[in-house]
C-alpha cells in the first residue's frame, strides 16, 4: 500500500473550498470564526495482487486538533469533537489502482485577538500534529508504513520499556521542527 498526502496552506474557512455546511456541523469546539482549515489531498495505491476494501484511519494527536471535514462522495461530513480517529473509505480498490480522497483539518482557536492573521511559522509553534495515516485492507491493518518521508514528517524521541526510540507524526502546517525533544512529544 502506498499513501501520499499533500497539505495546502492554512486558510480561514471562507477563503478555502471546505464545505461550509459540514464545517458548521462540527461539534465542540463549534466553529466560531477563530478556526483555520488545512486541505489534505490523499492518494492511496493498492500494491497488492488482490483487490480489497481500503480505509485510512487518521488520528489527532497534539493540541486542540479535534475535527476533520471529510469529503465523502455522498457529501462532506464533519468528524471529531474529541480526540478520535477519522476514517477515509476508498471502497473497493483494484491491484495497482490509485484512488483520491480530500479532507480538511480544522485548527480551532488558531486565530486570536493578538494574532488575527497567524503565519505558518506562528502556527508551527503550537505543534499541530496528526498520527501517520494507518491503512486498512478488508478491515485489517497492514502494519506500520515501511517508508515515511517528506518535509512534514516529525520524529519524536520516546522511552519505551527503558529503550529510546522514535515515534513519527505528520505536521499539519509548515515550519514545524522535524525532531521534537521529549518534553514536546505528544502524550499517548
Amino acid at each position: 500500500m502506498k499513501v501520499e498526502g499533500r497539505f495546502a496552506s492554512p486558510l480561514p474557512p471562507n477563503e478555502s473550498d471546505v464545505d461550509q455546511t459540514a464545517l458548521g456541523e462540527c461539534p465542540s469546539p463549534a466553529p466560531d470564526g477563530r478556526e483555520l482549515v488545512v486541505r489534505l489531498n490523499l492518494t492511496t495505491t493498492l500494491e497488492s495482487s488482490l483487490a480489497g476494501e481500503v480505509t485510512l484511519s487518521t488520528s489527532p494527536i497534539v493540541g486542540p486538533l479535534v475535527s476533520f471535514v471529510m469529503g465523502f462522495k455522498e457529501g462532506a461530513r464533519c468528524e471529531g469533537g474529541e480526540p478520535k480517529n477519522a476514517e477515509a473509505s476508498f471502497g473497493s480498490v483494484q491491484p495497482g489502482q490509485s484512488v483520491n480522497f480530500t479532507m480538511w483539518v480544522v485548527l480551532p482557536d488558531a486565530i486570536t485577538p493578538a494574532d488575527p492573521h497567524p503565519s505558518e511559522h506562528a502556527l508551527a509553534a503550537d505543534l499541530w500534529l496528526i498520527g501517520v495515516p494507518a491503512p486498512l485492507v478488508n478491515g485489517k491493518g497492514i502494519g506500520t508504513p515501511n517508508k515515511l518521508s517528506g518535509p512534514r514528517v516529525v520524529r519524536c524521541r520516546t522511552e519505551d520499556f527503558g529503550l529510546a526510540g522514535y515515534e513519527h507524526y505528520i505536521a499539519v502546517v509548515g515550519d514545524t521542527p522535524t525532531t521534537l525533544h521529549e518534553s514536546e512529544c505528544p502524550v499517548a
